[in-house]
C-alpha cells in the first residue's frame, strides 16, 4: 500500500501531465508556456515541478508517452478474451472511431506528436507489434517485415485520425472498418473473412 507522501507525489505528477497534455493539444509545435504558467495551470506549487521533471521538454515528452500508453491500456482491455490475432488487430484499429469522438484532446496530441514516437516499446506501437508478432508466429498472418507491418498499421491509423479531425463529416465509423479490412487483406486474410472480422460488433468497455 502506498504512503500518503507517495500518493501526493503521484497526484502532483498527474496534474502536471494533464496540464501538459492540454497545452500540447492546442498547438502544432511544443508549447512556449513557462514553467510558472504550467504549474499554475496544473494548480501545483512552482517548486514541485523539479521534483518530477528536469525541464519542460522532459515534461512534454512524458505527456506524449503517457497519452500513447493510455491508449495502449485501453487496447489491452478491448483485447481481453480474444484468442484470434486477426480479431484483436481489427478491433484495435476500429477503436480509433470511438477515440476520436470520446477524447478529442487526446486525439489532438496523437495527431500532432504521435509520429516520432511510433518506435516506442510500449504505448500503441508495443501493442500493435505484439499482435502482429503473435499473428505471424501462429501462421494467422502472412510473413511480413515487422517494420513494414508496423509502419503500414500505425501510419494508417494516424493518417485517418488526422483526416477525422480535419473533416469529421467525411470520416465515419465505416472508414475505420474499411481500414481494418484493408490491413487484414495485407496480412493475408481472405476477403470474405477480412470483411466479417472488420464489421463485427465492437466490445463494450
Amino acid at each position: 500500500m502506498s504512503s500518503r507522501l507517495e500518493r501526493r507525489k503521484a497526484e502532483t505528477r498527474g496534474k502536471l501531465l494533464v496540464a501538459a497534455r492540454a497545452l500540447l493539444a492546442e498547438t502544432d509545435s511544443l508549447p512556449q508556456a513557462s514553467i510558472q504558467e504550467i504549474t499554475e495551470l496544473a494548480d501545483v506549487g512552482f517548486g514541485s515541478f523539479y521534483n518530477h521533471f528536469d525541464s519542460k521538454a522532459d515534461l512534454f515528452r512524458a505527456a506524449i508517452l503517457d497519452a500513447l500508453e493510455e491508449v495502449g491500456v485501453i487496447l489491452d482491455r478491448l483485447r481481453q478474451g480474444m484468442n484470434d490475432p486477426a480479431e484483436a488487430f481489427a478491433t484495435s484499429i476500429r477503436f480509433g472511431a470511438r477515440l476520436v469522438g470520446a477524447d478529442p484532446q487526446l486525439v489532438q496530441v496523437l495527431d500532432r506528436y504521435g509520429l516520432p514516437y511510433l518506435r516506442a516499446e510500449d504505448g500503441i506501437a508495443g501493442r500493435v507489434h505484439s499482435i502482429l508478432a503473435e499473428g505471424g508466429e501462429t501462421g494467422r498472418f502472412r510473413a511480413i517485415d515487422p517494420h513494414v507491418g508496423l509502419a503500414a498499421t500505425l501510419g494508417s491509423i494516424l493518417t485517418l485520425i488526422h483526416l477525422s479531425l480535419a473533416a469529421p463529416e467525411a470520416v465515419g465509423d465505416d472508414a475505420w472498418d474499411e481500414l481494418a479490412e484493408r490491413l487484414l487483406l495485407m496480412l493475408g486474410l481472405e476477403p470474405d473473412e477480412a470483411h466479417t472480422i472488420a464489421t463485427k460488433p465492437l466490445p463494450d468497455l
